[in-house]
């Protein structure tokens, strides 16, 4: 059955929905629901064709996010950088992207991390480039750079992605370095 999902979820186009005389995905997300296993989370709505970018939309939106957010020590989690301005907790934002990703083809999720993952790239590269490494002591991570790898890792933490494929969009080092 599950087989018969993952095959109309990849080729909704080619592969029909299993049978719908079949009452045993019903009954087994209601008996899931009830007994708590079910994760809302995880569901998934409705599904959008692989065409469109939905990733790169979601990533320019998350830029504009961040900009909002700082990384704190202390809590270990995105504050808000003005707290009288910015009213929206971080953690609803990586949830509500997480949430909208799952709807999309897996694709756009992957997209999303390649251009969160390249944006870290380039913001550090461009902090090492600045740095002078004869009067200063080199900054790897601003407070930009480090709310963008907090982003990612809250992210992944929700979309139940493992570190290990984070670590694949990322450069060496920067999920171990960054909250140093």
């Amino acid at each position: 059955m599950l087989t018969d999902i993952r095959a109309h979820y990849n080729s909704p186009d080619n592969v029909p929905y299993p049978d719908e005389s079949n009452a045993v995905v019903p009954t087994l997300s209601a008996f899931l629901s009830a007994s708590g296993l079910q994760n809302p989370l995880r569901q998934i709505y409705c599904t959008v064709n692989a065409a469109d970018d939905w990733g790169v939309l979601l990533f320019v939106f998350t830029i504009t996010q961040l900009a909002l957010y700082e990384y704190d020590d202390k809590i270990s989690a995105l504050v808000p950088r003005n707290r009288a301005t910015t009213t929206t907790d971080a953690a609803a934002l990586v949830l509500g992207v997480s949430t909208t990703l799952r709807q999309l083809h897996a694709d756009q999720t992957a997209s999303y991390l390649t251009s969160l993952g390249q944006y870290v790239r380039v913001r550090v590269a461009s902090m090492n480039t600045e740095t002078n490494a004869i009067n200063a002591p080199m900054r790897m991570f601003d407070s930009t750079t480090r709310a963008a790898v907090a982003w990612m890792r809250h992210f992944a933490r929700v979309a139940d992605i493992p570190s290990k494929t984070l670590q694949a969009f990322l450069p060496r080092g920067v999920l171990s370095h960054a909250f140093a």
